[in-house]
């Protein structure tokens, strides 16, 4: 699941090692800015990664507890069929 701040991250990862290895004779103040770049699309990667971490569980635990709901459901009306004679 790629999301819109992924995509950015990776613009800006880009964007920095194209700056880093494209002015490589430049002064301090451009390295410095673009290592700052690389390090702030790094830890948007890492957010993003972590987010979709937090999501992926979130989706799994909702999915358990429709499965749990499911078979609670089915045995109710299991039992309720057996109940009113009518095994179907």
């Amino acid at each position: 699941m790629e999301m819109p701040n992924m995509k950015k991250a990776m613009i800006l990862t880009v964007a920095s090692l194209l700056t880093a290895f494209v002015f490589t004779g430049c002064d301090d103040a451009k390295t410095r800015q673009s290592k700052k770049q690389l390090e702030e699309a790094r830890e948007a990667m890492r957010e993003q990664e972590k987010i979709e971490q937090e999501l992926k569980k979130k989706m799994q635990e909702t999915n358990d507890e429709l499965r749990k709901i499911q078979k609670r459901d089915e045995e109710r009306r299991r039992d309720n069929r057996m109940r009113d004679g009518k095994w179907y």
